[in-house]
């Protein structure tokens, strides 16, 4: 078993932050920032590493119970692991139910470092069978988005629960979103309302969808109140 020593982890919450695991050059302060001794490495295939990157599910078993007690994790960490497919690393934080509980991408020089390692390692196996919540997690992408640009996405991503939920609210949003909808939808039921809305709104991110999701939120309070200062000015990065 090969190790990682002595490196920093920016902790994401995985089930709130499915895909908002921050690159180290995003790191912030007041985020989730602590410096580990050392961790496992397992070199993975690239569809797992795929999959760990956007699952809330349970994993199959990283570590065997003989792997596991030969590390010594800090006392507020049931297991920790580093999964790295010679491209990319990602620590985990894993419960003991097998649900990955945090995520922290690595610095710049232990990236380089895991990477270089996977060099020389064998592929771990593992199988594995990705489920319907896997399928949905995956709607929205967050790919080549700026830190400010994914936290205001994620917040759109969840608002569309709750529009979801209000009687013609998705008809009202899909005309103001592109009043050529009209027409076309307004004897469409609020199911097929909401899936054109949600499909538009979930893909890609522009000034547009910045300015749908002010103006959404409006409505739920909830929502609005996430919209915090920083997160509205465009120097937030």
């Amino acid at each position: 078993m090969r190790m990682l020593y002595n490196f920093w982890v920016n902790w994401s919450k995985s089930e709130d932050n499915i895909q908002l695991v921050y690159e180290d050059f995003e790191w912030k302060q007041g985020d989730k920032i602590y410096q580990l001794n050392q961790a496992p490495i397992l070199k993975v295939e690239t569809s797992f590493m795929d999959w760990i990157e956007t699952t809330t599910n349970e994993l199959p078993p990283l570590l065997t119970e003989e792997e596991k007690r030969a590390c010594r994790f800090p006392a507020h960490i049931h297991m920790l692991v580093v999964l790295t497919d010679g491209e990319r690393a990602l620590a985990l934080n894993v419960a003991e139910n097998e649900k990955i509980l945090y995520k922290s991408k690595l610095m710049g020089a232990i990236l380089y470092q895991a990477t270089s390692m996977a060099k020389t390692m064998n592929t771990k196996l593992f199988h594995w069978v990705k489920q319907k919540s896997d399928m949905q997690k995956q709607v929205t992408s967050y790919t080549g988005l700026t830190r400010r640009e994914k936290e205001l996405k994620q917040i759109l991503h969840n608002l569309l629960d709750a529009v979801e939920e209000t009687s013609h609210a998705a008809f009202y949003y899909l005309v103001e979103w592109d009043a050529s909808y009209y027409e076309g939808f307004r004897h469409a039921s609020d199911n097929v309302a909401f899936a054109e809305l949600k499909s538009q709104l979930t893909t890609g991110w522009s000034k547009k969808h910045e300015n749908m999701l002010m103006l959404m939120a409006n409505a739920y309070p909830f929502f609005k109140n996430m919209l915090t200062p920083e997160k509205r000015s465009a120097d937030y990065k």
